[in-house]
């Protein structure tokens, strides 16, 4: 069994950006974003109509992703036209995806579920002008370091708060966010565990 870690996937997604892929996407693994090989990553282009990715990028790219993550078996397809697929497999496929990203900032839109190393999930709705984060603790399971560390409850846990600001939410690394968590518009600083997941949701 072999679960590739927070930098180990942000290694991934970066060597995916190196070839100008602009996203990729876990198929068929848990709502976390973590995965157990074998796994399919499926990569999405934005191109222009007719565009097609090489047989030559794609091995490169299972090569980079095999070199990352030793022992896990990796399968790398590409779909170009997510609103024009027809076949009911490829359908399917898009189902059980999720998108992944290494990091999270203001220019950020959409709906986020970010789970950091003590098991806490964060629940971020970029939505320019009504920004807001939930915050719920030990949500889910905490990663070896932070196993037997008390889980901290801060004010207003669960509850939906406006978000002023993100400072850094890095795959690897410690987040850092601003939130309204008084409702008077003085900001209140949250640090959170080192980030190890980051995937979007259904928006709504």
């Amino acid at each position: 069994m072999v679960q590739p870690g927070a930098e180990q996937l942000a290694r991934i997604l970066r060597a995916g950006r190196e070839i100008a892929f602009d996203r990729v996407w876990l198929v068929a693994g848990p709502p976390t974003g973590r995965f157990v090989g074998p796994v399919d990553l499926y990569l999405i282009v934005r191109a222009n109509p007719g565009w097609t990715v090489s047989a030559n990028t794609l091995r490169w790219f299972r090569e980079a992703v095999e070199r990352i993550v030793p022992d896990i078996r990796i399968g790398v397809d590409c779909v170009e036209d997510l609103d024009g697929l027809g076949d009911p497999e490829d359908l399917q496929i898009l189902l059980h995806m999720v998108e992944l990203t290494d990091r999270l900032t203001d220019r950020d839109e959409g709906f986020w579920q970010v789970t950091t190393a003590s098991g806490t999930v964060y629940l971020l709705n970029l939505t320019p002008g009504r920004r807001t984060l939930t915050r719920l603790p030990a949500r889910d399971q905490a990663t070896a370091d932070y196993a037997r560390i008390p889980v901290a409850d801060l004010r207003r846990d669960g509850e939906t708060l406006p978000l002023l600001s993100i400072g850094r939410l890095q795959l690897g690394h410690p987040g850092t966010l601003v939130i309204d968590v008084r409702r008077d518009g003085i900001p209140t600083l949250r640090n959170t565990t080192p980030v190890v997941a980051i995937v979007r949701l259904e928006d709504g």
